[in-house]
């Protein structure tokens, strides 16, 4: 499968089923709003809690995008429904646990440069004190693929320097390789081991090619880039920026990210 038409047919598939796409969207906005609420460094066990409710419910988003690239990989050319929320959450665990092991080493920069900031979709709010509140900071940077993880780097990087640059280039190495473990994993009844045979997973990677996986990576890069500058765009209307687009743009990258790398990992089938 061309890189051309894995783009068109990831571009498209949240077509398949729209009220899916608008439920996910739902559920990321409610949980990136609990974790991120601003209570001006008040600590408050209320914000302790309504954080772990807003992780709990960003597990449950999670758990989609593993049920969509179970789905993808399956080759099933339909959009899975957003249902059966015990299965999703346990789906959720087996793909959080892989993405923090591969961000270890950017979760720890977070903690030495004291990094304490939690992004939302509309605005960066000051993190408090509170345990489950940082929890939540990494929660949020591993849940998004490392995007938001990015911008917490590059906020710090006058204070870390090289340091900052060098975890930058780790967290720009390690996301395509592991994205392609996350698959490995699923394609391999979701034991949750396969994500760390590297061995093995590099032997899938030199099936697909890494030529190929690279130039899908920057493609995907590029299309995450254009719909975050769309995003930054609409700030100047807050109706759009605040509601709309958090509820529409966001899911549908979360689906097009997960459909595309069922359909590279599978590419050389």
């Amino acid at each position: 499968m061309r890189i051309r038409d894995i783009l068109v047919d990831a571009l498209n598939y949240f077509r398949l089923d729209k009220k899916s796409w608008i439920i996910l969207g739902l559920f990321l906005v409610i949980s990136d709003t609990l974790i991120a609420y601003n209570h001006m460094g008040l600590y408050n066990i209320f914000f302790d809690i309504q954080s772990l409710i807003g992780i709990l419910i960003g597990l449950l988003a999670y758990g989609y995008v593993y049920k969509i690239i179970k789905f993808s990989l399956e080759k099933k050319n339909e959009i899975p429904a957003f249902n059966d929320w015990k299965t999703l959450f346990f789906y959720s665990v087996k793909m959080f646990i892989v993405g923090f092991v591969y961000y270890i080493p950017i979760t720890i920069f977070l903690m030495i440069s004291n990094v304490l900031y939690a992004s939302t979709i509309t605005h960066i709010f000051v993190v408090s004190f509170s345990p489950l509140q940082f929890i939540g900071v990494i929660f949020q940077s591993i849940i998004v693929q490392h995007t938001l993880t990015i911008f917490y780097i590059l906020s710090s990087l006058a204070r870390v320097n090289y340091l900052g640059l060098l975890v930058i280039l780790y967290c720009i190495i390690i996301t395509p390789i592991m994205f392609i473990a996350m698959a490995y994993m699923i394609d391999n009844n979701g034991k949750i081991n396969k994500a760390f045979h590297i061995r093995e997973v590099f032997t899938k990677i030199g099936i697909i090619g890494w030529k190929k996986l690279i130039k899908w990576y920057i493609v995907s890069g590029f299309v995450y880039l254009l719909l975050v500058q769309i995003m930054v765009m609409s700030g100047i209307y807050p109706i759009l920026y605040l509601f709309i687009l958090p509820l529409t743009l966001v899911p549908f990258l979360y689906i097009y990210i997960a459909r595309s790398i069922a359909l590279i990992y599978n590419s050389n089938d």
